[in-house]
């Protein structure tokens, strides 16, 4: 017997109840990891670079038929996390289709080493909603390409503050806390904040 069978066969009164009520919860969103590779090696991701995984993507037409099954489930975000979804070729479009099906809102978790302005651009204007920046500090073992990643995020915010002001983006830092950086985080904060970022959220 599956474990999957028997968590409904344990939970059928339950189950049954919640379909014979009215109102009933719904799937309101989803997470969708698009490819399984990275530009960066940070040592606490299975995706860095010196694991040389191999680079599976889903692609634009893997991913139609699946959007429009959870557009009619009245999904309304859609976050998209990798490795790097930045470094997959079709990002850009993928976003656009969520628009256009009707998905309200997508959101994504990148790293931003790749952010110039252009991309920003072309990732809000595509509908972007929500961005959150993986950003843990420029200390061994961490992101090697600190500087990199805190332009990228200078760039995301400064296009967004310009060019899409009226369109409520919101770009949030994510940061593992870990040994070798507790030391340093209200510092880090207090420098993302000054960039203009609307939030943090601190992982173990």
């Amino acid at each position: 017997m599956s474990k999957q069978f028997r968590v409904i066969r344990n939970n059928r009164k339950e189950i049954v109840r919640w379909l014979n009520e009215e109102t009933q919860p719904w799937l309101y969103s989803a997470k969708i990891k698009l490819l399984t590779s990275c530009n960066l090696d940070c040592s606490f991701c299975r995706w860095r670079v010196s694991n040389n995984q191999a680079r599976k993507m889903l692609m634009l037409r893997d991913l139609r038929a699946p959007l429009r099954e959870l557009q009619a489930f009245k999904v309304i975000r859609i976050h998209f996390s990798g490795g790097e979804p930045l470094i997959h070729p079709e990002i850009v479009g993928v976003l656009r289709y969520c628009s256009d099906v009707g998905i309200p809102e997508t959101a994504m978790t990148s790293n931003a080493t790749l952010a110039t302005k252009e991309i920003a651009s072309d990732l809000f204007q595509a509908g972007l909603k929500h961005i959150n920046v993986s950003l843990d500090g420029d200390v061994e073992g961490f992101h090697g390409k600190f500087s990199r990643a805190v332009a990228g995020l200078n760039n995301l915010v400064e296009v967004r503050n310009s060019l899409f002001r009226k369109q409520k983006i919101s770009i949030r830092v994510s940061i593992v806390v870990g040994a070798n950086n507790i030391c340093i985080l209200p510092d880090l904060i207090k420098r993302v904040f000054d960039i203009g970022v609307d939030g943090a959220l601190l992982h173990e």
